[in-house]
């Protein structure tokens, strides 16, 4: 067996013998990727509502099914009841809960985009773009002419809010529109 002195001068001679030999070129360093940090506080802030909807449906879910259970286990009638009140009728509650404001999240997010679009339209009105609506070959500027869009029944005014963005729009003299069974707009008056 080896001495302890002779142990330690072997590995300074090995230790030594690393040092000197030149290592291979090393690969580059890959940039290590930023983990993203999840604003788990700023999600649930913004999607409180959706949360807390299906927490209520799965709820809801969960009481029926151990209403179920719990009657489908008994014989006797008057046992029954109370698991049938107590989870059928509080899961169904439940549930509808959620539905309502599945229902309440879906209206106000279609009210938003119809928010945006009004103040897209307006901005659009107040910085003088053309209007990408009724193309101004389909309108007479001689003001003696009504216009109909297909499928529509009534006529509408050059400049008519219904007109624009619409395809196909026809020119027609206010007496052929009337004849042709085309009522006066209600917005526009169609004069």
């Amino acid at each position: 067996m080896p001495e302890p002195a002779e142990d330690v001068q072997a590995d300074d001679a090995v230790a030594d013998e690393a040092v000197e030999q030149p290592s291979p070129p090393a690969a580059p360093e890959k940039p290590k990727r930023a983990r993203r940090r999840v604003d788990w506080r700023g999600f649930v802030r913004e999607n409180a509502r959706l949360l807390i909807t299906f927490a209520l449906l799965a709820a809801g879910v969960v009481f029926v099914i151990l209403g179920w259970y719990g009657a489908a286990h008994t014989n006797i009638l008057t046992e029954q009841i109370p698991y049938l009140i107590s989870g059928g009728l509080l899961g169904l509650g439940l549930i509808i809960v959620a539905g309502v404001m599945a229902s309440g999240a879906a209206q106000e997010r279609s009210n938003e985009e119809f928010r945006r679009e009004i103040a897209q339209a307006l901005a659009a009105m107040g910085s003088g773009a053309p209007d990408r609506g009724v193309q101004s070959d389909a309108i007479s500027m001689n003001g003696h002419h009504v216009y109909v869009v297909p499928g529509g029944r009534s006529y509408h005014v050059a400049g008519c809010p219904i007109l624009e963005g619409k395809e196909g729009v026809k020119e027609l003299e206010p007496a052929q529109a009337a004849s042709s069974g085309y009522a006066a707009c209600k917005l526009c008056g169609g004069d």
